[in-house]
């Protein structure tokens, strides 16, 4: 029995990374020696520079925090601040968000553990909870897998699944999948570091490709989006960056819709004309004759409202177009 605490390196960075990072910690034969992550950036309007969620998480409890700009062009620092923690069993990954070179992926006996969210080989990438929605996949998942220098390439230690529900967002779906991931490596940890779990090959089948979540991608086109599509872009991009087209010039921000029920009945609307602004219900047509039903939106300088507050101070007429040259 070894007496020794294994000792892990964690990469992360976002929120997203913070709940296995407790679960790490709550592992009485692995000791945490330090936490990797982003430098502070820039945030919000005022500028002022922000730590990464993880950094605040660590030093709230005393972990050793290293930030680099490019963990790439600063790697022999980076084991000069390891030095000092002796042998590292391993280090796990989640949401690190920096490329990682070969040096540090073969640095430690096990390599990098990586946490993703998503049921490899599908949605390899960057945005596997955004594209995972705006596919209307029914599942997803997280997988406990080796790093590789390739792509999310890497062989499969253990997977879980999770159900997407019809009314989740990249937002909720993202806290269970950290749950989930959290749970999967407290589980299978130290039968990794003591060689009991090894990890098998992706299949080649089904491999599919999460790119990265571009701003423009959340502009509604009602004319090429069918409302059931809209409805998935929404909630994939709730909270950020937000799905959003235009009315009267300024950027509006849907954050909740539904597939609506007039879009059949109401013969001789266009997509992207509005349907019903009135009553708390904001109808409009879409592509091959759907409709989508905005239930929660935000104008370009106003707070975010339910519709219903929102018609109450902002008069729509019905057959006006949403849009950039609405």
């Amino acid at each position: 029995m070894n007496k020794t605490p294994f000792k892990v390196i964690y990469f992360g960075t976002p929120e997203f990374a913070i709940k296995p990072l407790e679960a790490l910690l709550e592992l009485s034969d692995v000791e945490v020696s330090a936490v990797v992550t982003k430098v502070d950036k820039p945030a919000k309007r005022g500028q002022r520079l922000t730590p990464p969620p993880v950094k605040v998480y660590a030093m709230e409890r005393g972990i050793p925090v290293f930030q680099y700009e490019s963990l790439k062009k600063e790697v022999k620092k980076f084991f000069l601040d390891i030095k000092p923690f002796g042998i590292i069993s391993a280090g796990i990954v989640c949401a690190y968000g920096l490329i990682i070179p070969k040096e540090v992926l073969e640095f430690s006996p096990v390599g990098l553990i990586n946490i993703h969210p998503s049921l490899l080989p599908r949605w390899r990438g960057a945005a596997p909870i955004e594209r995972a929605l705006l596919a209307g996949d029914k599942e997803t998942g997280v997988s406990l897998m080796k790093l590789t220098e390739g792509l999310d390439q890497g062989p499969i230690y253990s997977s879980a699944r999770c159900e997407i529900l019809p009314n989740d967002t990249a937002g909720t779906l993202r806290e269970r999948l950290s749950c989930l991931g959290a749970s999967l490596l407290k589980e299978n940890l130290k039968l990794i570091l003591t060689g009991k779990l090894l990890p098998k090959p992706q299949s080649e089948e089904g491999v599919t490709y999460a790119e990265k979540i571009a701003k423009e991608e959340g502009l509604i086109d009602f004319a090429k989006e069918s409302a059931e599509e809209i409805e998935r872009k929404v909630r994939a991009f709730n909270p950020i960056p937000s799905a959003f087209t235009y009315l009267d010039g300024k950027r509006l921000k849907v954050l909740r819709a539904e597939v609506g029920t007039l879009g059949k009945s109401a013969k001789g609307y266009k997509p992207s004309q509005v349907i019903v602004a009135e009553r708390g219900r904001f109808e409009v047509a879409c592509k091959g004759a759907s409709s989508i039903l905005l239930k929660e939106v935000q104008l370009e300088g106003k707070r975010a409202m339910v519709v219903e507050e929102f018609l109450n101070g902002y008069k729509i007429k019905e057959g006006a177009f949403l849009g950039r040259y609405g």
